[in-house]
Formats: structure tokens, C-alpha cells, sequence
């Protein structure tokens, strides 16, 4: 026959368990699973990125600066599995017309980027106005999209999907006519 416990329900043991569940509850809260969940709240880190203008001639280069700032009070340290920091899409409508990443070789090399609280990081780029294939891009209204591309911040996993919709600056529209 099996052994019967004869501990009581609600004993010493019980609230221990009960004490070492909780703690372990209130240290992951906000840790945020990748879940897909909102996650406005998971770092305190802001995006922005502007253009020198909303209009470019077909051809012309397309000067960007993203800034991102740790508005927090803890440092935000992200981990990138290559020497990518960020990716972009320059989208015309719902197509894709390019991405930076499937037309860039990026060094396999673990990369760290820590932001200190109130620290602001302002990072230089530029759209050649070619599409994914290097053909020039059409004209019309591009809806330009950046993001950081880490593998974990703060020790927490990131997936790529919510990289690009949690970790990125607001859309900014451009013409080329």
C-alpha cells in the first residue's frame, strides 16, 4: 500500500510554497513571456525617426535619423545575434518595396548596446530609393519603418515579430513624385 501523508493541509510547509510562489510570480511580472501581448510598458526606451524633407525627386537619397532614448531610470541593455542594430522597410501601400536586411551582410558577431537612464543614441541611415532587387523604386507614398532587431533586452527574449511592432519607431511617410 502507499504511504499516506500525515502532514497537515495548510502546515509550515504549505505556506512556504505558497510565499516561494508568490515571490517567484512578482519577479517575472512584467519580465513579459513573448506572448504578443501589449508590451508598451515592457522598456522604458522611445523611437523617433525623421527625414530632412516629406518629398524627394525619384533617385534622390532619402536621409534618416532614428533616435532612441532610455526614458527610464535603469539601464536598458539589448543583445543582437549580428552587427545589425536595426532593420527598415520602405512599404508603398502593402508591398514591400524594400528592406534594408535582405540587401545588407551584417557580421556574425554577438553585439551588446546598453542605454543608460536618459541616455539618447541617434543612429544614421539612408534609403537609395531601390527597391529589394537594387531596380529604382517607383513613385508614390512610402511609409518608412524601423526597428531594433535584438535576440534579448534586459536578459528577456524578443521575437522578431515583436521586435518590429514593440521596439520601432512610428511610421514615417515620404513621397518620391
Amino acid at each position: 500500500m502507499g504511504r499516506e501523508s500525515k502532514r497537515k493541509k495548510g502546515g509550515p510547509g504549505a505556506w512556504v510554497s505558497l510565499a516561494l510562489a508568490v515571490v517567484g510570480m512578482a519577479a517575472l511580472s512584467g519580465c513579459g513571456s513573448d506572448s504578443g501581448g501589449d508590451r508598451s510598458g515592457f522598456t522604458p526606451l522611445q523611437f523617433n525617426l525623421t527625414a530632412t524633407k516629406t518629398a524627394y525627386a525619384p533617385g534622390e537619397a532619402v536621409p534618416l535619423t532614428l533616435t532612441v532614448k532610455n526614458a527610464g531610470n535603469q539601464p536598458v541593455t539589448l543583445v543582437m545575434s549580428s552587427a545589425q542594430l536595426f532593420d527598415t522597410t520602405a512599404m508603398l501601400g502593402l508591398n514591400t518595396v524594400w528592406q534594408k536586411s535582405a540587401t545588407m551582410a551584417y557580421a556574425t558577431v554577438i553585439t551588446t548596446v546598453t542605454y543608460a537612464p536618459g541616455e539618447t543614441k541617434t543612429y544614421m541611415d539612408s534609403w537609395n530609393q531601390k527597391d529589394s532587387q537594387g531596380k529604382a523604386a517607383p513613385t508614390g507614398q512610402y511609409s518608412l519603418k524601423y526597428w531594433l532587431t535584438p535576440l534579448t533586452i534586459n536578459g528577456v527574449a524578443v521575437s522578431p515579430a515583436t521586435a518590429q511592432t514593440t521596439y520601432a519607431a512610428p511610421a514615417l511617410l515620404v513621397t518620391v513624385q
